[in-house]
């Protein structure tokens, strides 16, 4: 009886180290929670980068207009100039990060303003995009993205 506990609970443990520290972030295994995806450190870092290229830096505008955006407040908690709407409002900033989904109503506010620069899975089930405004040849506050 002893040995048989002893087993479960070793096969337990052995999946809990699995689930918890390698395979958190993958489908096959439903959780409750759903982890982050690895690849949303992507948007991340495309975001730094877009602000160093930037005059703004750390002060550069960003809006996030996807209802699902945990933990992106913890990443973004350097910048001054974050808004979470929830919700499609006219872009002013020279940040946007959208759910796909919301992508059929963002587009025509852009008009020829702002490029797509990619999208980035949050969760299995959310993919956030983003974009960044364009500048005409003139300006040099903020670089065009390629």
């Amino acid at each position: 009886m002893l040995a048989l506990m002893a087993l479960m609970l070793v096969a337990s443990l052995t999946q809990s180290i699995k689930l918890n520290f390698f395979r958190y972030d993958d489908a096959r295994f439903p959780y409750v929670y759903m982890q982050t995806r690895r690849e949303f450190i992507s948007l991340v870092e495309e975001i730094n980068a877009i602000a160093a290229r930037s005059d703004s830096g750390k002060q550069i505008a960003i809006i996030v207009t996807s209802r699902d955006y945990w933990p992106l407040p913890w990443y973004l908690r350097d910048y001054s100039f974050v808004g979470y709407p929830g919700r499609i409002v006219p872009p002013t900033e020279e940040i946007i990060i959208a759910s796909e989904t919301q992508e059929r109503e963002l587009i025509p506010l852009l008009a020829d303003n702002y490029r797509r620069v990619g999208s980035y899975p949050l969760r299995p089930t959310v993919t956030l995009v983003l974009y960044a405004r364009k500048v005409s040849k003139h300006a040099s506050s903020f670089p065009e993205i390629e």
